[in-house]
């Protein structure tokens, strides 16, 4: 069998369905502190300017640049979408636009979730900071697994001002993962090996290299084979269900050394049969007009 995984993505937004500077539907904004923050979207960077969004055209960003050092503006989802009960994993995924000016200046965005209609936020994961050192967009993530079987998660990203650059987002998406279904396919194994070719001519057939080794052309789909051994007496069972024959030799090979029996009487008479085996158990013996049949055995091994 085999695992079929499941998951989804209940909720994405990359801005472009704004005219900049509004939101989006769906989106609205509160003070947390201060009064002068605000969010709003742009056609690529606002402070400093001239990035291209990392989705075009638009993105949301925080106006850090122009509030007040510790002003703090949430925007936030005005719905909530739901994760599966049976979800294994869920994660918040955004794209923040990292500068290196105002080095001093720790402007941050926090993610945020609500279960309850927005009364209350809890940070997810930690605060993610404008100035790293680096300049470009970094995907960052926040682990919403807690909140499986949730059926009304509401986000918010919490900006907040130190008097640096503006604060910009992009490409936001929350997922989950789900341990899926369990398929189970039956397994066809592999048929037993055709029936070895029947002895005498021609060279495809049975045949003997010398008096003692006795050799046979390879069937398809055999990973072995068995050499059984009967006397004159036993050949008569062959056509039917009593002992006839014993294993003489067993190998993957497609040749063996059968030496004579030292009590055998010189001219007597010995009949050999070969099958074909793999996984699957061991192919018929005979050959085509006398049809498929199971070796019986437990008889003589001369």
């Amino acid at each position: 069998g085999h695992v079929v995984p499941g998951g989804g993505t209940p909720f994405s937004e990359n801005w472009d369905a704004a005219t900049p500077p509004a939101l989006p539907s769906g989106w609205a904004t509160a003070q947390v502190s201060g009064t002068a923050g605000a969010w709003a979207t742009n056609a690529g960077t606002h402070y400093p300017s001239g990035a291209a969004s990392h989705s075009p055209p638009n993105l949301a960003y925080f106006n850090s640049f122009t509030s007040a050092s510790g002003s703090s503006t949430r925007l936030y989802r005005t719905s909530g979408f739901a994760i599966p009960a049976a979800a294994t994993s869920a994660t918040l995924t955004f794209w923040m636009y990292h500068d290196t000016g105002y080095t001093g200046s720790n402007d941050t965005v926090q993610a945020q979730v609500s279960t309850n209609g927005g009364t209350s936020w809890t940070n997810a994961g930690t605060a993610v900071a404008r100035y790293d050192g680096s300049t470009g967009w970094k995907q960052h993530t926040a682990d919403l697994s807690t909140y499986a079987g949730q059926s009304a998660v509401q986000i918010a990203f919490l900006g907040t001002s130190a008097y640096g650059n503006d604060c910009h987002i992009d490409d936001v998406s929350a997922s989950y993962v789900s341990a899926g279904s369990c398929t189970v396919q039956a397994c066809t194994p592999a048929p037993p090996p055709p029936e070895v070719a029947p002895g005498g001519a021609p060279a495809t057939s049975q045949s003997w290299t010398d008096k003692v080794t006795h050799a046979w052309p390879s069937a398809t789909g055999a990973t072995g084979y068995k050499v059984y051994r009967g006397l004159l007496a036993d050949l008569p069972n062959l056509l039917n269900s009593s002992t006839d024959s014993c294993t003489k030799w067993a190998g993957s090979a497609t040749s063996c050394t059968v030496n004579d029996d030292p009590s055998s009487v010189a001219g007597g008479f010995y009949w050999y049969l070969v099958t074909g085996t793999n996984a699957s158990g061991e192919g018929p013996a005979g050959n085509a007009t006398a049809g498929p049949r199971t070796v019986n055995s437990s008889g003589n091994c001369p």
